[in-house]
């Protein structure tokens, strides 16, 4: 009987622990409508707000670690790359960070574990970026950006719920400035030619 009593006052402080990991945070896309010209490299930041409050310690919850993935049609846009920010530490030695790309399925997966103890100096506001997401402009035409998976815990290991805010990129032709400007330079390469077959001519 004693066992029970001292398991359940143990989930009670564990529950007390996690109470304000409860509420769903929120991840979205920065810029969350992107549009860019065909042929471009271009970057998207993954955004965490509204991280909840955790009551038992007086502050917001700080986020120990996240593993998230966003997809996307791989006949307009490719991913090239993954980058981090320093929200989880800014030592390589305090922060495992990891990232694979799937330009087949048109998917991109980045994950990030902190070791560091406190994490309190790199999260210092509301909001702030996870990771920068790099992509190149494939084809003309608009794809979603859309989280597939989101995993975030606390730095004390808890779960923090979290939803995903969908964004887009629209891919755009070459401005017609450009194209105005590469047929003008075909046209006057086209008069020098006649001009100097006309020289030869004569």
């Amino acid at each position: 009987m004693l066992k029970k009593h001292i398991l359940a006052c143990v989930l009670s402080i564990f529950g007390m622990l996690y109470l304000g990991s409860s509420a769903a945070a929120t991840l979205s896309f920065s810029p969350s409508s992107t549009v860019v010209n065909e042929g471009d490299n271009f970057d998207v930041d993954v955004v965490i707000s509204d991280l909840p409050f955790d009551d038992f310690l007086g502050a917001q919850t700080l986020v120990g670690a996240f593993d998230i993935t966003v997809g996307f049609d791989s006949s307009i846009i490719a991913s090239t790359g993954v980058s981090f920010s320093d929200a989880l530490g800014d030592d390589p030695l305090d922060v495992v960070n990891g990232s694979a790309g799937d330009n087949v399925a048109g998917t991109v997966d980045a994950f990030s574990i902190s070791l560091l103890f406190d994490l309190s100096p790199f999260q210092t506001t509301p909001s702030f970026s996870l990771a920068t997401l790099s992509f190149q402009a494939l084809s003309i035409g608009t794809t979603p950006l859309d989280f597939l998976n989101i995993i975030i815990s606390d730095d004390l290991g808890g779960p923090i719920g979290a939803q995903g805010v969908s964004g887009d990129v629209s891919v755009v032709p070459l401005p017609g400035a450009v194209w105005l400007m590469l047929t003008g330079l075909l046209g006057i390469g086209a008069m020098a030619r006649k001009n100097r077959d006309a020289v030869k001519a004569s």
